[in-house]
């Protein structure tokens, strides 16, 4: 079952996520502030280019080569219900 994270405020989610970071990854990665995120063209596909974001931060550790643009975003949805 889902750990529900509706209880988690943003400091409490975001110290869990790099706590994880850190187990990973066995040492915490340098964090720095992302300028050249793909830009999504509509209101509803927020959570796909973050997800798509995501998997390309911990495949690359930091050294990011976005793999994805607004135009993939459809083939990235259907490869997640897959």
């Amino acid at each position: 079952m889902a750990k529900n994270l509706s209880h988690y405020t943003g400091f409490d989610l975001i110290s869990k996520i790099l706590k994880f970071a850190e187990y990973y990854y066995g040492s915490l990665p340098e964090l720095e502030r992302v300028t050249t995120f793909p830009q999504q063209r509509n209101g509803h596909d927020c959570g796909m280019m973050m997800l798509c974001g995501m998997k390309d931060v911990v495949r690359d550790r930091g050294n990011v080569n976005w793999s994805f643009c607004q135009n993939d975003i459809n083939y990235k949805r259907a490869l997640t219900t897959i």
